[in-house]
């Protein structure tokens, strides 16, 4: 476990978590690149105006605005896909072989002649990571707004928006048994709100004002449509990085208020936010020993944990519990044993040995 303090009384403590898969005993592990969207995607050299010209002004200035998208967004979506698999599934587990390198040992297998599952044995590898983008899409379009102000003014406000759709499938197979150990589909779009990385682009280009006739351009910057695939490719990474890989999750552990208001117990508080574990612990220790207070046996238990002495401190948040009867130390012990738990399944994986029968055959590519 690693620790580390925040400003006031939160201890956060990192340990392993299980690859949800329940993947297992593997070390190498090659990345292919992600193949390409090949379907039709609208491309244009100006951006759609969504707005009635029979209805409303549309200024020159908006019907000329220049698409950023181009026709290589579909092989740079591609390569972004190939560095958030390899990225997700570089937790300090695996040894990757990334997309170039893998791309090259299935090429002169190819070439060759020689099944690309032996190429990969040779090099070592033990885990092949497969994908493609199934669907892909990108708009760019500008819509407008009327608005009145009080005095009967009425203005038109013109918007550019970006919105952005992907679909990816991924898939893992043993290279030596060859049999496909997982595999999955995620999509995801600007519009949605499925996760944190979702949004949707919405820049003012301009007003017009109809009272004088006149537009008024604004500043503006369009994100480029890289960048936003890139934000939802990397809410894809985090399901690839808990499904394949055990990896580090960070847990906070809120040390108990002193409501006490015993004084000799102030300096260990003090002393947890100056990183000084064990003149804290000896305080809170030895308040809990003289007085069976709640609060430092609760964070003398704590403090334990931050300081990787995990079964001390499973040993004194039971003995807290026992004494007090506290639903909070109980809820201690369950969370401290969750974590360890937890822990241990992924220190399994990590550390145990693959199953399998050896079939002959070629991979799936």
């Amino acid at each position: 476990m690693i620790v580390a303090v925040s400003c006031s009384t939160t201890v956060k403590v990192n340990t392993w978590a299980p690859a949800s898969s329940g993947i297992q005993g593997y070390k190498n592990v090659a990345v292919a690149s992600t193949k390409q969207y090949t379907g039709y995607r609208r491309l244009g050299s100006t951006v759609a105006v969504n707005v009635n010209p029979y209805d409303y002004y549309v200024p020159y200035d908006v019907q000329t605005i220049f698409s950023s998208s181009d026709a290589w967004l579909d092989q740079s979506v591609a390569k972004l896909s190939t560095q958030m698999i390899e990225n997700a599934l570089n937790q300090g587990v695996y040894t990757i072989v990334g997309g170039e390198r893998t791309d090259g040992l299935i090429g002169t297998a190819r070439t060759t002649g020689t099944p690309v599952r032996d190429m990969l044995r040779r090099s070592g590898v033990e885990l092949l990571v497969t994908s493609s983008v199934d669907s892909m899409d990108y708009k760019e379009y500008v819509t407008m707004e009327p608005s009145r102000s009080k005095d009967g003014k009425v203005t038109y406000t013109y918007y550019l928006v970006q919105e952005a759709a992907i679909s990816i499938s991924v898939m893992v197979q043993d290279v030596e048994t060859l049999k496909v150990l997982w595999q999955a589909q995620f999509s995801d779009s600007t519009g949605s709100a499925r996760n944190r990385y979702s949004f949707q682009h919405y820049v003012k280009v301009g007003s017009y004002d109809t009272s004088t006739g006149k537009y008024k351009s604004s500043w503006y910057s369009l994100t480029k449509p890289e960048r936003i695939f890139q934000a939802l490719l990397e809410g894809f990474g985090e399901q690839i990085r808990d499904a394949l890989t055990p990896h580090r999750i960070s847990s906070s552990f809120e040390l108990m208020e002193n409501k006490s208001k015993i004084k000799t117990l102030d300096d260990a508080y003090k002393m947890v936010d100056d990183e000084m574990y064990n003149t804290a612990l000896d305080i809170f220790l030895a308040e809990w020993r003289a007085s069976h207070y709640l609060p430092a046996g609760y964070n003398a238990a704590i403090v334990y944990l931050g300081m990787g002495r995990n079964a001390e401190a499973v040993e004194l948040a039971n003995e807290v519990y026992r004494v007090t009867g506290s639903e909070q130390a109980y809820n201690l012990v369950s969370r401290i044993n969750g974590l360890l738990i937890t822990q241990d399944e992924a220190i399994k994986q990590i550390m145990g040995e693959k199953t399998g029968q050896v079939v002959t055959g070629d991979l799936l590519i």
